[in-house]
């Protein structure tokens, strides 16, 4: 192995640790956007008297599934590009696996129902950001000079 090799590989790992907090900061920043939507700005219909405490508790949960289905679903791996609608379309599916596992761990862990305006606006929002950073990022790995 050469020294630019691994130049290289630390740079890519770093890159990629960057891309996993960023792409929590979008989860959680993408839920609480839906909370605040919903319930300050009462989007869809009246308020309920829901915790923010109790949301900000899914927030988390949601923030923790989704970074273990992008990795597991490999939404990281810089090995090997495809085209852009490929990776377009892996994230899209990392983010529905991410939203039906949160719904099923959050459906058996609380009685409590979650408001459905809150889940689609979070899904939308996080979803379309989340494409977009995938796609600023790979372009960002594409300038990267390889050897």
């Amino acid at each position: 192995m050469h020294l630019g090799d691994t130049i290289m590989n630390r740079t890519i790992k770093k890159l990629n640790y960057q891309n996993r907090f960023v792409d929590a900061f979008i989860v959680f920043g993408s839920w609480m956007f839906a909370y605040y939507l919903r319930f300050v700005l009462k989007l869809g219909g009246q308020s309920s008297d829901i915790l923010l405490s109790k949301y900000l508790g899914y927030g988390l949960l949601i923030t923790i599934v989704s970074i273990i289905a992008f990795k597991n679903m490999k939404i990281y791996q810089t090995t090997n590009f495809d085209s852009a609608a490929k990776e377009i379309a892996g994230v899209i599916k990392a983010c529905f696996v991410a939203f039906f596992i949160f719904l099923a761990l959050s459906f058996f862990s609380s009685h409590d129902r979650l408001s459905r305006v809150l889940l689609g606006v979070y899904f939308g929002t996080s979803t379309v950001l989340l494409v977009f950073v995938k796609l600023y990022f790979r372009i960002f790995f594409l300038k990267l000079p390889m050897k």
